[in-house]
């Protein structure tokens, strides 16, 4: 009951989304692409990653991949507000208790007016795209798991571009059956530079949750899994997420993200067969900005 009681404090203390002022740092983190969650299944259970990124951990939650129990290969795609795209590429292969994961993950958009000054028509149209290749490690034993990764970042707007580096770090406990609990630093690394020669700090973000699972008559294996997370350049922000698996080939999804204005209800389903997964995700976008979909299929190895 203590523990649960625990999950409950989280929901209620997550901030309001109804507070629209500008953060205080807003925009003085470089690299912003790495805050954007990509998995399906922690995107449809309101962007909790830490414990349900599972192969894509490797991109943004390290000791999640440790949870994976047999090789995988996976791909992943989003679409967001206008022409947004998001890809991925993941790879586990568990070897004893030692889990080694690799990705490659981008995020582009392309046709954007150009304007240099302040012009009632654009003078033409610009792209830009961000690349991050990522390494990890991630180590599982009886009670928790260890897990430490690394980003390789190259991003190009219109004429100017850089090169950056991250760490991730990473723990899982679970002491009990039933619960799991987790913490994480995120994209800690040095400033980088563009051709204006300004310093831009990396999203630095600090991530804690938990998932409690039980299994339910008619639902199923069933978890409630509820997370933190304060970036070093917004507010703190929160999310929840509820799945339940009636079946061994379905789960399904749903979940809040509470403290962003432009989202809040999330929803999916997982479905799996013959060794492979697919998962979906739906994000409903507010202020008409457009609803974001992401997919994933993956195959074990």
């Amino acid at each position: 009951m203590r523990t649960a009681a625990c999950l409950v404090l989280l929901i209620v203390l997550l901030p309001s989304p109804g507070r629209a002022e500008v953060y205080r740092d807003a925009g003085a983190a470089a690299y912003q692409f790495l805050k954007i969650e990509i998995s399906p299944r922690a995107s449809a259970l309101g962007g909790t990653i830490l414990l349900n990124s599972d192969i894509y951990g490797v991109m943004s939650s390290p000791a999640s991949v440790a949870s994976v129990q047999a090789g995988t290969f996976a791909v992943a795609h989003g679409e967001y507000f206008g022409s947004v795209v998001q890809n991925c590429v993941g790879l586990v292969q568990r070897i004893d208790r030692l889990t080694v994961s690799c990705g490659i993950s981008s995020v582009s958009a392309g046709d954007l007016e150009l304007r240099e000054e302040a012009t009632s028509e654009p003078e033409g149209t610009f792209s830009c795209w961000n690349v991050a290749l990522a390494g990890g490690v991630a180590i599982h034993t009886r009670g928790f798991d260890l897990g430490l990764s690394g980003k390789l970042i190259r991003e190009k707007i219109w004429r100017d571009g850089s090169w950056g580096f991250t760490v991730d770090a990473g723990a899982t406990a679970r002491p009990a059956p039933w619960l799991e609990a987790a913490a994480a630093v995120l994209n800690l690394g040095p400033s980088v530079e563009y051709a204006t020669y300004e310093s831009f700090r990396m999203p630095l973000t600090i991530r804690a949750g938990a998932r409690a699972t039980v299994g339910l008559p008619v639902a199923g294996a069933t978890s409630l899994t509820a997370e933190l997370f304060k970036p070093i350049d917004n507010r703190l922000e929160g999310a929840f997420g509820l799945e339940a698996s009636p079946f061994d080939w379905l789960s399904l999804r749903t979940g809040v993200h509470a403290g962003d204005d432009a989202r809040g209800f999330t929803a999916g389903a997982g479905l799996e067969a013959g060794g492979w997964s697919f998962d979906y995700a739906w994000i409903p976008g507010r202020y008409a900005l457009g609803d974001i979909h992401r997919v994933s299929l993956s195959r074990c190895l």
